[in-house]
């Protein structure tokens, strides 16, 4: 889950750079939003997986290994 979350937060640079790069074309921020769409999930996605993880991690007794 982490290497999907850094690579959408890859995603997001490149193409904020692509569509600030072509001068504000038709759409740009329209695919700009999506991109931060995208990336939000997958920062929230890597934080439930971090969750899950200390939940299985967790013995019976709420101590953490």
């Amino acid at each position: 889950m982490i290497d999907i979350e850094h690579a959408a937060d890859d995603a997001e640079r490149r193409i904020t750079g692509l569509v600030l790069g072509k001068g504000g074309a038709n759409g740009g921020v329209c695919i700009l939003e999506l991109a931060r769409a995208i990336e939000r999930a997958t920062d929230r996605l890597a934080r439930v997986g971090h969750l899950l993880r200390e939940h299985v991690m967790a013995d019976p007794l709420g101590l953490r290994i």
